[in-house]
């Protein structure tokens, strides 16, 4: 099973649609935090400092989120498509193990991605903070 999940990770890693859809979640994640923090302080949005203002830049860290749930769905529609997935299957013929290895791949993908973006939002957060002169506490 783990020889499948690594031709799975690999899979993955070598479409350029996976890295398109990659930075895609970046870049909304980066367009939620930036919307969050040129709102803060007007009509109906939390100013900077405060606990709700805090959660919302927090918050923008699942906004790629739905990305990667595009991910999944295209590891295994693409190879249907593109017809690639017969091959898959006389390779290893138990469709349970194909699938359940698809499965893993794209979780340990999501789950490094949600990591990686949380640790970067967290970073964002704590230089925006440093900046304007609030505690981090709050």
């Amino acid at each position: 099973m783990n020889r499948l999940i690594g031709t799975e990770l690999r899979k993955l890693a070598t479409v350029r649609t996976f890295w398109g859809l990659l930075a895609g979640a970046v870049a909304s994640t980066l367009v939620r935090f930036g919307m969050v923090v040129v709102n803060s302080g007007k009509i109906e949005a939390a100013p900077l400092g405060t606990g709700a203002s805090t959660r919302d830049l927090m918050n923008s860290a699942g906004t790629g989120v739905l990305v990667i749930l595009v991910v999944g769905i295209l590891s295994v529609s693409t190879e249907v498509r593109h017809g690639t997935i017969g091959w898959t299957f006389l390779a290893t013929p138990n469709r349970w193990r194909v699938m359940g290895a698809k499965v893993a791949a794209v979780l340990i993908v999501s789950l490094v991605y949600a990591v990686a973006i949380t640790a970067a939002v967290l970073g964002l957060v704590s230089l925006l903070f440093a900046r304007q002169g609030i505690p981090f506490d709050t």
